[in-house]
């Protein structure tokens, strides 16, 4: 199913009773409530027999070559599927890939800032960040979906082991940290506005955006689920930015919010 043309989507909303909305922007899934708000639960999950086809056309696996697709997670609205490759004999080795699958709540500038935004550290800092080896920013392709392939960065979760941490491996780990959070913090001034980051060439030049000092990128319109939780805030004008203030982007936040209550009335 192609998200090319509206199609019908369930949406929940909290405190009401469902309703079935004409939506061309969130096929597949609906919004619901819970404790920490609104989510996106998904109506079918995607077809792993296409990712597995995506996966072999972008890593160029020959068709003979083994390969798997096995559900990782999911969260923050995706879904995470590990492909591991053959190494050329019959048995398939650990996973070298993953194939994240998201949710269009925000359609195109999620998936294309995501992109952008792995791509930008990994050139102006030393983070170990995994490198985006193909996506596709709109779901009118043979998945139906928006997705990123990712290389798969090796680790375990640091929560798995921090436990079994001696004191001197803790701090050695804090430091090293902190060392990445300073360079996230020194390449702030690279961004005299408040946005999204892009490849420039993605974004129209019909879009209010902004160059970084980088100019393979831009700043342009902000991704937040401010914007868009709860499926309702798409039917509305909304100002994504960039802001050039912090003032100014409040104030486009509250004007979201008061226009989304009139919907209830």
């Amino acid at each position: 199913m192609s998200n090319a043309q509206p199609v019908s989507a369930q949406i929940r909303f909290a405190g009401e009773l469902d309703l079935t909305c004409s939506l061309p922007y969130q096929p597949r899934f609906f919004w619901d409530h819970d404790l920490w708000g609104h989510v996106p639960r998904w109506l079918s999950a995607p077809d792993t027999a296409k990712i597995e086809t995506l996966s072999r056309d972008h890593l160029l696996v020959p068709g003979d070559c083994p390969i798997s697709v096995t559900f990782f997670a999911e969260g923050a609205f995706n879904k995470l599927y590990t492909i591991a490759v053959s190494d050329g004999g019959d048995s398939i080795g650990s996973p070298q890939y993953i194939f994240r699958v998201t949710s269009p709540v925000e359609p195109f500038y999620k998936t294309a800032s995501e992109v952008a935004t792995l791509s930008y550290p990994r050139k102006h800092t030393s983070i170990p960040v995994p490198r985006a080896i193909a996506s596709n920013s709109r779901a009118e392709n043979e998945l139906g979906w928006e997705w990123i392939l990712l290389e798969m960065l090796p680790g375990v979760a640091l929560a798995d082991v921090w436990s079994d941490m001696d004191m001197e491996t803790k701090g050695r780990m804090t430091k090293v940290i902190a060392g990445f959070l300073r360079q996230l913090r020194d390449i702030q001034q690279h961004f005299p506005f408040i946005g999204n980051l892009y490849f420039h060439d993605d974004i129209s030049p019909l879009v209010r955006h902004y160059a970084a000092v980088d100019t393979k990128y831009t700043l342009g319109p902000i991704v937040t689920p401010f914007m868009f939780a709860g499926g309702r805030k798409l039917r509305i004008p909304r100002d994504l930015g960039p802001y050039p203030n912090d003032a100014e982007y409040v104030s486009a936040l509250a004007t979201v919010e008061l226009e989304d209550m009139k919907l209830l009335q």
